[in-house]
């Protein structure tokens, strides 16, 4: 028998997971615990396989200084703004946070948009991305075919910038 750490939350499927070198799952509220330990058994190879691997590095976060990011940021929002201005005329606020996991954020109703700190020593090309991205956001909430559609025509080369930010700087 697998040992596993067992959370309940309201959901429709048992799911799990495999980090650090634990078990975690997750399971509905009501699944039976002998019917959780069957699904659990079931996955018993893909467990084996997963607690095998190396653990995954972890992701050190640069620190930056939140002023100097908004500098640099407000600079290239003033670029990139004109592009979008004619569909979203009033320019969200700005603000700056260290993500571990995300570029940027978007808050149409509120009016302002979170960009990561990590963008500081990306290329400006993909900095402006990032924030046409989020611009792109007050429009199309999601990442459909909307949303692409003004990306294309407001940044044909968006793709290619999106690149731009999966290079490491060593």
């Amino acid at each position: 028998m697998t040992n596993y750490k067992l959370t309940r939350k309201k959901m429709k499927n048992v799911v799990i997971r495999v980090k650090d070198g634990v078990v975690c799952v997750s399971a509905p509220m009501r699944a039976p615990v002998g019917e959780i330990n069957r699904i659990v058994e079931s996955k018993a190879d893909w467990i084996e396989k997963q607690l095998a691997k190396p653990p995954a590095p972890k992701f050190a976060l640069k620190h930056y200084d939140p002023t100097a990011c908004l500098e640099k940021f407000g600079k290239i929002a003033e670029r990139v703004y004109p592009l979008i201005r004619d569909r979203l005329p009033n320019q969200p606020a700005m603000y700056v946070k260290a993500y571990k996991s995300r570029w940027g954020c978007a808050y149409p109703s509120r009016n302002y948009i979170i960009l990561s700190t990590q963008l500081f020593d990306k290329p400006d090309s993909a900095i402006e991305y990032v924030i046409l991205h989020e611009y792109a956001h007050f429009l199309a909430p999601n990442h459909g075919e909307k949303f692409h559609k003004i990306m294309r025509e407001l940044m044909p080369d968006y793709k290619e910038r999106r690149q731009l930010l999966k290079i490491q700087k060593t």
